[in-house]
């Protein structure tokens, strides 16, 4: 009833586009830190990032590593979900939040790249299902020849699959900065 008086905030449109491209580097980012958290606890925590993102947007001007910035919105929010677990006293021992810790050795672009890799398998699902599974499993961190192996593949056709797809976005990825 009241939705024909909601104005849209200007960066309404941007944050929808943000939140459904990198949907998958969230779930996954968050599933890394605690591979045991309930569906329930794992939704809150997607809408704290939500939040999390909706707030800075508005602060911010632009996003020129988006992925980079919400691998670390993610952390930021896993640590004081930690920390409130622990002011509760439940049990904690299994998060793993040290291993998402952004290290030189994970670059911006490295971010980036994973963050493209994720909104391309989740495009990919309606086109190929068979190359969007594949580029999952990379993702998840199965070699080649293990992607193979569970697609009833060589290992040759499931590498020539997840590169073509990595190369294809590396190429988007390169042209954008020029």
């Amino acid at each position: 009833m009241f939705g024909i008086f909601r104005r849209a905030h200007p960066a309404e449109k941007e944050f929808r586009a943000l939140i459904e491209k990198y949907a998958g580097l969230m779930r996954a980012t968050l599933r890394q830190i605690d591979h045991r958290m309930p569906e329930a606890d794992l939704e809150e925590l997607e809408q704290d990032v939500r939040l999390k993102l909706w707030q800075s947007l508005v602060t911010e001007a632009n996003f020129d590593k988006p992925a980079a910035f919400i691998r670390k919105v993610i952390v930021s929010v896993s640590i004081d979900a930690a920390r409130k677990r622990l002011v509760r006293g439940s049990a904690s021992e299994h998060l793993d939040i040290t291993a998402l810790e952004i290290s030189d050795s994970q670059s911006a672009e490295q971010l980036e790249l994973r963050g493209e890799l994720f909104a391309l398998a989740n495009r990919l699902t309606a086109e190929d299902p068979t190359a969007s599974q594949a580029l999952s499993l990379y993702l998840q961190g199965f070699t080649t020849e293990e992607i193979g192996t569970l697609m009833g593949w060589s290992e040759a056709k499931a590498r020539n699959i997840v590169y073509r797809y990595l190369e294809d976005v590396r190429t988007r990825l390169g042209s954008g900065r020029n």
